[in-house]
């Protein structure tokens, strides 16, 4: 439980003040974060405007140093990384509550948004300190924590995309589009898989479930009728999730 807690921590510590917000929303069952340090954050691309969403929810309760403890609250403290990614717009974290405190069992949600500069492309590691606040039989307990794991890959504008499904699990080309776009996914074996396009303040717009072979499966989505903006493409299934970015832009 307690790597369960630090999971969801480490989703916490992902953005700053912004003007905009995130909507929290959770599809899962239990405590955790969608998307994890595995599936990471969407890549970026020179130029490009960025926004990514992580959703969470904070268990309820944990154990420390094998003792019981239930979560009161979990803090953010700082969050580094972001600032070292040279962009036109200065990446920037919000999270939802805006306080930056997070109750135990509730959901959460931070959005990251900026523009990284031409010239930018890299491995931009980030790095959150938090401090979490639990009660125990013997008392009120206050952990800091350092947490590592999440990152924002930067690409070249002109980089060609040579991503591996099996390790990626999702990809929508075109990434930037005026109507249209089509999502390339794998899975290993014959599965219903739902998607959902959420906006930047994490609404859905958009819903489809499809039913998929094993390996390599396509669907298009029309999206004429959106407005033009960033928009994050998920994928779910029974053991999986993923997340990508669309741009509209006409």
């Amino acid at each position: 439980m307690k790597k369960l807690l630090l999971t969801v921590v480490v989703a916490i510590g992902c953005y700053t003040a912004n003007a905009q917000s995130c909507v929290p929303t959770w599809t899962g069952s239990g405590s955790g974060i969608q998307p994890d340090t595995t599936t990471n954050l969407p890549h970026a691309t020179e130029g490009l405007p960025y926004s990514s969403v992580i959703h969470f929810k904070v268990p309820h309760d944990t154990t420390f140093s094998g003792f019981p403890a239930t979560v009161d609250t979990i803090i953010i403290g700082s969050v580094s990384g972001l600032n070292s990614i040279p962009a036109s717009i200065p990446f920037a974290y919000d999270p939802t509550p805006s306080s930056g405190k997070f109750l135990g069992d509730s959901l959460g949600c931070v959005l990251i948004t900026g523009t990284p500069s031409v010239g930018s492309a890299g491995n931009y590691p980030i790095v959150v300190s938090v401090t979490i606040k639990a009660t125990t039989s013997f008392g009120p307990l206050s952990i800091p924590q350092t947490v590592n794991g999440y990152r924002i890959v930067v690409d070249p504008v002109n980089a060609i995309a040579t991503t591996d499904l099996r390790r990626n699990g999702l990809v929508a080309y075109p990434s930037v589009t005026t109507a249209s776009t089509t999502l390339s996914y794998f899975t290993p074996s014959a599965a219903v898989v739902s998607f959902a396009l959420v906006n930047t303040l994490g609404q859905k717009v958009m819903e489809r479930r499809q039913t998929s072979d094993a390996g390599t499966n396509e669907l298009s989505l029309d999206l004429g009728a959106l407005p033009e903006g960033q928009y994050i493409v998920t994928m779910q299934t029974d053991a999986k999730f993923f997340s990508t970015r669309v741009t509209l832009n006409r």
